[in-house]
């Protein structure tokens, strides 16, 4: 049992790394400026998914010790004279200060409902921010970052996972501008089909209402 709960895990946390946040890179566009219109720099971009890429694997951490928990509370209770499926549910609460100022942190549940080494993970997780300084921008959830999906398994092995990462957030950078990102993402993968599939879009502005391009929901 303890291999196949690990099996889980190994999934679950590998598409963290797809979903968790699109970081942008030092290449990422930009918009342009005129009459002293602010503009939008890559470092900008980058310096948001990164934040909230911290907060995501952090997420993902809480998620992988609590389907550990699940997991081995699982396998006691189907020891029982009885068997049939079992639903547990674990409450994640984590917040933390930010570098220089705010609060940033993790709310929601993991469930876990399983019969025989066959059921389904569902996740509903929220990350918040409030006035959250990280050095280069400031977070503030608009109104925050929903993580929320489904994970079936077999005999103890990841057969379908669906993850989606909706909501928003506005960020302030040094100067005192602000701009936004939106994201409505979905993230699916089966053992059938094999690759993981990344779609939706991710939409900027900077200054809020004016769209700007920065990167997708694949990174």
């Amino acid at each position: 049992m303890a291999a196949r709960t690990l099996a889980l895990l190994v999934a679950v946390l590998g598409l963290s790394t797809v979903i968790a946040c699109d970081r942008g890179s030092l290449t990422a566009p930009t918009s342009t400026s005129s009459n002293g219109v602010p503009t939008i720099t890559a470092s900008n971009v980058a310096a948001v998914g990164i934040s909230v890429q911290e907060i995501s694997s952090q997420t993902f951490l809480l998620l992988g010790g609590s389907l550990a928990q699940l997991g081995s509370l699982s396998a006691v209770q189907d020891s029982g004279p009885t068997l049939g499926t079992v639903t547990t549910v674990r409450t994640i609460d984590w917040s933390m200060a930010c570098p220089d100022g705010g609060t940033r942190g993790i709310s929601g549940t993991v469930t876990v409902s399983r019969s025989n080494g066959s059921g389904v993970v569902q996740t509903d997780l929220q990350l918040s921010f409030a006035n959250c300084d990280m050095g280069r921008v400031t977070l503030q959830g608009n109104p925050g970052i929903a993580l929320t999906g489904q994970t079936t398994f077999q005999d103890g092995i990841p057969d379908t996972h669906t993850f989606q990462k909706t909501g928003g957030l506005i960020f302030t950078v040094p100067s005192g501008v602000q701009g936004s990102v939106q994201f409505n993402c979905t993230v699916t993968w089966s053992r059938q089909s094999g690759p993981v599939s990344a779609t939706g879009t991710v939409s900027w502005e900077f200054p809020i209402g004016t769209p700007v391009a920065g990167p997708g929901c694949a990174g």
